[in-house]
């Protein structure tokens, strides 16, 4: 059973004033029972960085008013990306020298 389900669950039949954020991973919100219980006012409505389908986007989730999306930025702060951009670097030298990547692809 996915967590917005439990969540949804828990409100049926109600009126609830709490928003659901979900930055986990778009696993764990099913997003068109998400839909129904804003659009049913179930919940006031959700913020979402993190989507089922990702790269694409549930195009309910685009119509629906009370619905904030991110697009996987979350996590992202100056010191993720300083990682990231030290990794990419250290993985381009590494290849550029002829030695075994840190993160060597799946296809590797």
């Amino acid at each position: 059973m996915y967590t917005t389900e439990i969540i949804i669950l828990i409100f049926v039949g109600q009126s609830f004033e709490g928003f659901l954020v979900n930055i986990a991973s778009g696993l764990v919100v099913n997003e068109h029972e998400l839909v129904k219980a804003v659009v049913e006012e179930r919940i006031a409505g959700a913020g979402l960085d993190a989507f089922e389908n990702e790269p694409q986007v549930l195009q309910e989730l685009w119509n629906t008013e009370n619905v904030v999306l991110l697009l996987h930025t979350a996590s992202t702060t100056w010191a993720t990306v300083k990682v990231a951009v030290e990794l990419i670097i250290s993985n381009l030298d590494a290849h550029f020298s002829g030695k075994p990547l840190l993160t060597p692809s799946v296809d590797d």
